[in-house]
């Protein structure tokens, strides 16, 4: 668990805008997993 220690600290020197296009990039990766999954084409189904 150290890496989440490190990456808290690193999300709390970002500005809200750098938050935002963060949560923006990840919804939109988490979306295309989904959809992969939903065709039977993610083979790494832990990253959902």
């Amino acid at each position: 668990m150290k890496g989440k220690g490190a990456y808290i600290k690193q999300l709390n020197e970002k500005t809200i805008r750098e938050l935002i296009s963060e949560r923006k990039k990840l919804k939109k990766e988490l979306y295309n997993l989904k959809m992969k999954n939903a065709i039977r084409g993610l083979k790494e189904t832990h990253k959902i």
